[in-house]
Formats: structure tokens, sequence, C-alpha cells
């Protein structure tokens, strides 16, 4: 990510393989949410995003990455997987 701007450059998405819609969140190590898409339809890919506040530079160690599963005709939660990164957020 880039510092000091909401707009963001991102490659997110949901495969299009999935029988599922996703839904996207990015959170700081604090638990501050940056992010959270809708629900995204299998094969959908978000390029850019606007993330809630303005980062400084630096490296955001165990920032997390959430995505969530949802039935598609029902929208009801189904499981999901949470992954723990370092956000490295450049000048």
């Amino acid at each position: 990510m880039k510092a000091g701007q909401k707009v963001q450059k991102v490659e997110l998405g949901n495969p299009k393989q999935n029988n599922c819609y996703m839904s996207i969140a990015i959170k700081l190590p604090d638990g501050t949410q940056l992010y959270e898409s809708g629900l995204l339809e299998p094969g959908q890919v978000l390029t850019s995003i606007e993330i809630s506040r303005e980062l400084k530079s630096g490296i955001y160690e165990g920032a997390i990455l959430s995505y969530s599963c949802y039935d598609m005709e029902e929208i009801k939660e189904l499981n999901g997987a949470v992954t723990i990164f370092d956000l490295e957020v450049m000048p």
C-alpha cells in the first residue's frame, strides 16, 4: 500500500471456481478495521479499495486479512479464513 492515501491498488477476489459469495476484510494489528468489502461473486476481483484512514509508511506486523464465505441462495455464512501478515506501507 502507499502512505498518505485512502485509495489503494490491490488484487483481492473470489476465485471463479467457488460456488459461494465472499467478503474480504483487512484490519491493523490493533484490530482497527481498514476495509471490508461487500459480497463478491465468484470471479469478481477488487483492483482498488478505499481504506478507512490514511496510513503512515512502515511495516505493520501482524495485520489481519480475513475471508468469509456465504451461501449464494440463503446468504448464510459458511466458513472463512484468517491470515496474519506484515502490511508494508510504502512512502
